[in-house]
């Protein structure tokens, strides 16, 4: 601990500098009292644009803190941060371990209002499958908080980077945070560990002073919040981890509270599919500030086609909602005027987006966005993508969450173009077009 704040200050001097005669430190992203994280560049396959962590350690620990990562970049899941590589660097006399990992565009942490329904919902969805996950492998996250939910390209995804085996906690490695479990010292990381980290991160992200708050105290001490975040959160946040909720709990409470059962199947392939949608929400509950419309949506509201609905109607409860579902109110927006050689039997199922009134009294004119989606076998979509460079990413990404949703019929066309266009209009906002691709 001492290295790291000796030279917590001097870390942006070493901007430019070429780590491992491999990554060359950018510019300076974030600082610790030990560690830093940089921009870097990859030369390999995969993504060029990297993220670079160093952490400054003795020779033992940088050992033991290589051997964690090494174990953990075996675990794939698409909502886990990608680790490329790692090794140790001397930085002067500064000995460091380091890991090349996914570059993140923003995280949770960046939102400076308390989240949505929606967004919470995403935040809790995303972490349910890791944690669902890494559980069913022996592991524990070990470190949750807001500003471990990070947006990667169009998915929401958690770090890795310290993530280690149940029951694993090292004072040489590990710097206790205020997320960390009261336990954490004496019994390791751990699943119900990483529960009360998750109920610290939704306090957090939903702007509650946590010093106030008396953990394992009755929901009500939570005051103003919506009644399902109170619950979710004094379920979480119990002092003895034998009365926390487990993961099971939190996923019946879930599925207790959802419109439409759903059972978490984290390992499922077509997971792998950054663009396709994860749940399908309840109409009306995005509802996101126009404020917050640089950071919000690129972090919030990606999601898997292939998983079953249902999640955001859990804590929906306390906020308004459409008369008629998505798929109904489509059914009667949708326009196919001037659009050739389609034939509504083609369209199965049609959704449009639910645009946020504070959202559309910005509308000057029409936005116009084209996504281009690929359909398999079934008519389901299994990729979705943007091809309207430079406009609104607020709204194309609501285009997109609606697009990943569409279900066309098996002998149609294997590639559709779908034209999304958003008026000022309060009673026909968004209209659509869509076209077979050639």
């Amino acid at each position: 601990m001492t290295i790291g704040v000796k030279h917590a200050r001097s870390w942006a001097e070493w901007e430019g500098h070429l780590v491992d005669g491999k990554f060359r430190l950018v510019k300076c992203l974030r600082i610790t009292e030990r560690s830093a994280v940089f921009h870097t560049e990859r030369s390999n396959d995969g993504p060029r644009k990297a993220a670079i962590k160093l952490i400054a350690l003795d020779e033992r620990g940088a050992q033991a803190q290589l051997a964690r990562w090494k174990a953990s970049a075996l675990l794939v899941h698409p909502h886990l941060m990608r680790m490329f590589e790692n090794g140790r660097v001397q930085l002067g006399d500064l000995s460091c371990a380091y890991v090349v990992m996914e570059y993140a565009e923003e995280d949770l942490s960046q939102v400076d209002r308390p989240l949505t329904v929606a967004e919470a919902s995403d935040m809790l969805g995303t972490a349910l499958n890791i944690l669902t996950y890494l559980e069913n492998k022996g592991f524990a996250h070990g470190h949750l908080k807001p500003s471990n939910f990070m947006a990667v390209g169009d998915q929401l995804k958690i770090s890795s980077d310290t993530i280690r085996p149940i029951g694993e906690w090292s004072s040489n490695l590990d710097v206790p945070s205020q997320s960390d479990p009261p336990e954490i010292t004496e019994q390791g990381a751990s699943s119900a560990g990483d529960i009360w980290s998750l109920g610290f991160s939704l306090l957090n992200a939903q702007k509650i002073d946590s010093t106030s708050l008396e953990t394992g105290a009755d929901a009500s001490s939570l005051g103003n919040l919506p009644a399902p975040f109170r619950v979710i959160i004094s379920g979480c946040l119990r002092r003895d981890p034998k009365q926390r909720w487990t993961v099971p709990d939190l996923a019946a409470f879930l599925e207790r509270n959802a419109e439409t059962p759903r059972r978490p199947s984290p390992d499922t392939p077509s997971y792998a599919n950054r663009l396709s949608r994860r749940y399908v929400l309840a109409a009306g509950v995005i509802g996101i500030a126009v404020a917050a419309t640089v950071i919000a949506p690129r972090i919030i509201g990606h999601r898997s086609a292939s998983e079953p609905p249902a999640l955001a109607s859990a804590i929906s409860q306390n906020e308004p909602t459409a008369k008629q579902s998505q798929s109904e109110a489509s059914v009667a927006k949708t326009s196919f005027e001037g659009t050739r050689g389609v034939v509504r039997q083609d369209i199965l199922k049609k959704v449009l987006p639910d645009v946020p009134a504070q959202a559309r009294n910005t509308i000057r004119g029409k936005i116009n966005i084209r996504i281009r989606v690929k359909v398999d076998a079934s008519g389901s979509v299994t990729n979705a993508m943007s091809e309207s460079k430079g406009s609104s990413r607020f709204f194309g990404n609501l285009a997109m969450q609606a697009a990943q949703q569409w279900k066309f019929a098996p002998e149609s066309s294997n590639e559709w173009i779908l034209r999304f266009q958003f008026v000022r209009d309060p009673n026909n906002s968004v209209s659509v077009q869509a076209t077979p691709s050639k």
